[in-house]
């Protein structure tokens, strides 16, 4: 089934589309899920609740032509994730020194190209939350600092900087594996 009949059939509460998208979907929004919460069990919880939004709200994605049918069930996989990481207590919004430093930000990318996708996960996931899930939103999601601020209720310039600490502490992990590699 392609992902146009897809589509059509769950915007018709066809059972054979819901199982198809279901079955086709449910590991890249379990793999975006699993970026923010980082366990597996309220991973899986979320990925039902995604799922069940997808179908309820499937009928609002009318232009198959002009939109990314994977980047809008990715959007709602990602705004659960935050939800959820809200609900709990999971991240803390703090505003404090960050707010004052200045908005001089690199925006080159990671030359991260030489290691495997595993080390980078376990690199990332390293960093602390309120870096992790900026970094994650700009890096992975695309989104910009005026879209970070407004999910995570922080300044644009919070953003930024944890941005910068983000990929500051990335090289500083890097610098650490790469120095252990260098005396086995």
């Amino acid at each position: 089934m392609t992902e146009d009949q897809i589509i059509v059939g769950c915007q018709n509460n066809e059972r054979a589309a819901q199982q198809q998208l279901v079955y086709q979907y449910s590991e890249m929004l379990m793999r975006t899920l699993w970026r923010y919460v980082k366990n597996k069990q309220d991973a899986e919880d979320l990925l039902q609740d995604v799922l069940v939004l997808i179908m309820r709200h499937i009928h609002q994605y009318r232009d198959i032509k002009r939109g990314s049918f994977k980047g809008w069930m990715n959007t709602i996989a990602v705004h659960e994730a935050l939800k959820h990481l809200r609900r709990n207590n999971k991240f803390q919004i703090e505003l404090n020194g960050e707010d004052l430093l200045s908005d001089r930000l690199d925006e080159k990318p990671l030359i991260l190209d030489h290691l495997e996708h595993q080390d980078i996960i376990d690199m990332v996931n390293r960093i602390p939350d309120k870096y992790r899930l900026v970094f994650l939103l700009k890096i992975v999601e695309g989104y910009d600092h005026a879209e970070i601020s407004k999910e995570l209720g922080i300044a644009e310039s919070s953003s930024r900087s944890r941005l910068l600490r983000a990929r500051m502490m990335l090289k500083d992990i890097y610098k650490k594996l790469n120095q252990i590699h260098l005396l086995l």
